[in-house]
């Protein structure tokens, strides 16, 4: 074996750890949190785009902005926590985080939404798309209008035309990647 990959490391992974034993090279997608020297690895960039989001809602008019997230060691949600954290503390506001538990069932969408919808707030940035039903059927039982902001949109790296779907309909953004409207990212305002 010449080398291996790890998709989504927990921290200290043994599957890292079994690649190391070995002496065999090792590359992750995400980074395990645990290792500071840890293995090669790639990853999107998590904190870039929480900040854009947060800075999108708060210049769309939201004071105070939750996050519903998911109680798991993957880089990607440990770099959108810490960085939901570090951009409240930089406008003053109280951080409004809550973590469902990450076995995907529906109940821990259920109760982690009702749980962040129990706070005062005017926006709800729900990275995980998995969690975005459950807080909508939340929200929509409790009586609170969800909407998606104007603008908010989940980007993709460009493609080549034989990758794109012909009923995809895409619109260009400044940066030049091809963006769609959003399916994984909700806001709920209350």
């Amino acid at each position: 074996m010449d080398g291996g990959m790890v998709v989504d490391p927990l921290p200290l992974d043994n599957r890292v750890a079994m690649f190391d034993k070995l002496g065999v090279p090792v590359v992750t997608i995400g980074r395990d949190v645990a290792r500071a020297e840890g293995p090669w690895w790639v990853a999107a960039d998590s904190a870039g785009s929480t900040a854009m989001v947060l800075d999108h809602l708060a210049e769309a008019g939201a004071r105070s902005i939750a996050m519903l997230s998911v109680d798991i060691g993957w880089s990607w949600f440990a770099d959108a926590q810490q960085t939901y954290r570090e951009w409240t503390a930089d406008k003053g506001t109280e951080p409004i985080l809550v973590l469902a538990r990450p076995d995907k069932l529906e109940t821990s969408a259920v109760s982690a939404a009702a749980e962040i919808l129990d706070h005062r707030h005017d926006a709800v940035y729900v990275p995980p798309q998995w969690l975005v039903p459950g807080l909508l059927l939340v929200a929509g039982a409790w009586g609170r209008r969800a909407r998606r902001p104007a603008g908010l949109r989940r980007c993709r790296q460009p493609s080549g035309p034989h990758q794109r779907r012909r009923s995809q309909r895409s619109t260009p953004t400044p940066r030049g990647r091809r963006c769609r409207p959003s399916l994984g990212v909700a806001v709920v305002c209350c």
